[in-house]
């Protein structure tokens, strides 16, 4: 896994993003359409995590944890393709995200 954060993140006083913020972070960064449709599906994703996971999830909790595993995602596919993370997140979906991030 790439521990390094990527150049076009803004990162606080000069350090690399926490992980579960880089998706937050890098929907600043992407249009405004595409950041709604990404919204849309971590909401999606957060209600299934509350509708069928094996633990039983808070709804904050359930945002929270379908958060992590995009933001997982997006490191992972940073580390594998050398795209940016504002690249990524305008032409893959959460749900893509979220499947990379379990695994």
């Amino acid at each position: 896994m790439h521990s390094s954060a990527p150049t076009d993140i803004p990162a606080r006083d000069g350090a690399a993003p926490e992980p579960e913020l880089l998706l937050q972070r890098t929907l600043a960064l992407v249009g405004e359409e595409v950041a709604a449709e990404r919204l849309r599906e971590l909401a999606y994703l957060a209600n299934v995590l509350l509708g069928g996971a094996p633990r039983r999830y808070r709804p904050l909790e359930a945002a929270h944890e379908a958060l992590a595993r995009c933001s997982a995602g997006l490191e992972r596919a940073i580390a594998v393709t050398g795209r940016s993370a504002a690249d990524l997140l305008a032409h893959t979906g959460c749900d893509k995200l979220f499947r990379i991030g379990s695994g």
